[in-house]
């Protein structure tokens, strides 16, 4: 855990995604003592919306730390595992080279990515 300003908060998530691959790849969690907010670090990218080709995996990774922070809040086994699965789903996917996208240097467009995390929940 980091607490930080805005600002530097910005420059150590920037840091972060750089060594996991990309902005794409990385979810963040923003927790306080009752909330919390999940969220894809790479924000809107209006230049490529609407074109297919955004990596969707750092936004499934923040609804699976959205699940185990439930979980953990709430004493729910369930939600822990569904945490789990999610982060399961998106390893097996980014390691086929036919789905990598294209901040990977792969050609997977966001739907292609999204359906086989959601094959590999299956």
């Amino acid at each position: 855990v980091i607490v930080t300003e805005n600002m530097f908060g910005d420059i150590i998530s920037d840091l972060g995604a750089a060594t996991v691959g990309g902005m794409g790849m990385s979810p963040t969690a923003e927790v306080g003592d009752n909330n919390g907010f999940f969220q894809a670090a790479h924000g809107s990218a209006p230049d490529i919306a609407g074109l297919g080709i955004a990596n969707p995996l750092g936004t499934i990774l923040s609804g699976g730390l959205m699940l185990t922070w439930l979980g953990e809040r709430h004493r729910d086994n369930a939600l822990i595992d569904a945490g789990a699965r999610i982060d399961s789903a998106v390893g097996k996917v980014i390691d086929n080279p036919s789905l990598q996208p294209g901040d990977l240097g792969g050609k997977a467009t966001s739907a292609e990515i999204t359906d086989a995390v959601v094959a590999a929940l299956a």
